[in-house]
């Protein structure tokens, strides 16, 4: 039920303070660098501020938005509200950013950003009641593969897990258009913090779950842990999906094992009337400047780990357990 909002500062830029994250679903504007504009707001003793800053202005700006469409329309649910934000968000005025991709969709998506910058007219005139259908009911089909046995990763190693899917097609719950998409996995692991763990969709889009944190030097891993993603939002799942979980920490004393896991989707068995025709992108409040970001931009902070980047560094040999694939056809389940 959550729409997880990141902030842009005044010139369009990704602030300080910002987190990725494949959760995010779209951005509002707040404070950036220290010469930045702030956040004009009410404040307490029946007084205003011009000093607000970081996401605890962007959610509340988001809310408001969202507030001005139910008012439009009081029928909207959770989803539909979602699905008016992924359409009428817009990536042109955070283009200057690196990490724009398009997915299988055609949707351009940013870790940093969600889907773009809330456009409040667009997203209020596509609520319109008069012309809104609601989203098809929410499906869930859950890949899982009960013969799987855990795999062995160690320090500078990979395991790659590839989920051929059919998304349940054939069954009353068959998802033809995605929404959010979770992995749930128990991983011990001695050192969580190194682990960078990515998944990419049928349609090829990448999307990283889990990015390496330093300072997390926790030797619990992660049970039955959901990681979720809006970034494959509107894709046919049909195909393989592969999953990627590497440690590229040059700690050889690293060591562990993924015990178990699941692929969840969530989405419709049929495509929403909005999404029937290609999303169009406008150059709304576009910040000025003369370095447009294009549609397969690539960020450096980002590049998935593969076998390639793997020989390319002299650390990262792999382990004697450390690279393998695994989810053969006969052996998943989707229900």
């Amino acid at each position: 039920y959550t729409i997880s909002i990141s902030s842009a500062s005044q010139q369009g830029l990704s602030p300080w303070y910002a987190e990725k994250c494949s959760s995010t679903l779209a951005t509002s504007y707040s404070s950036g660098d220290y010469t930045d504009q702030r956040i004009t707001s009410a404040d307490l003793h029946n007084d205003c501020t011009e000093t607000h800053t970081g996401t605890s202005a962007s959610a509340p700006l988001a809310a408001g938005i969202f507030a001005l469409a139910l008012e439009a329309n009081p029928n909207l649910t959770w989803r539909d509200m979602q699905h008016l934000v992924v359409w009428t968000s817009e990536y042109d005025p955070l283009a200057n950013n690196p990490g724009w991709k398009k997915n299988g969709a055609g949707l351009m998506v940013n870790s940093r950003f969600g889907f773009g910058l809330l456009n409040a007219k667009a997203l209020v005139d596509l609520a319109d009641p008069r012309t809104w259908t609601s989203v098809p009911e929410k499906k869930e089909c859950v890949v899982k593969d009960n013969n799987f046995e855990p795999r062995a990763l160690k320090g500078n190693g990979e395991v790659i897990i590839e989920i051929p899917t059919r998304a349940c097609e054939g069954q009353e719950n068959a998802i033809k258009s995605l929404e959010h998409v979770q992995f749930e996995a128990t991983i011990e692991y001695s050192r969580r913090g190194d682990l960078h763990v990515t998944l990419t969709s049928a349609a090829g889009t990448s999307t990283v779950l889990l990015a390496e944190r330093e300072r997390d030097t926790s030797p619990n891993g992660f049970k039955n842990w959901d990681f979720m993603s809006v970034h494959t939002w509107g894709e046919n799942p049909i195909g393989t999906w592969t999953l990627r979980i590497t440690d590229m920490s040059g700690r050889m004393q690293n060591e562990g094992r993924i015990v178990n896991w699941k692929l969840i989707l969530h989405g419709t068995s049929s495509q929403p009337e909005h999404m029937k025709q290609p999303r169009v992108y406008t150059s709304y409040n576009t910040v000025q400047n003369d370095r447009r970001g294009v549609e397969k931009m690539v960020d450096g902070e980002e590049e998935q780990p593969t076998q390639e980047n793997l020989k390319k560094n002299p650390l990262a040999s792999k382990s004697p357990n450390g690279s393998s694939s695994g989810g053969r056809r006969d052996e998943l389940v989707e229900a």
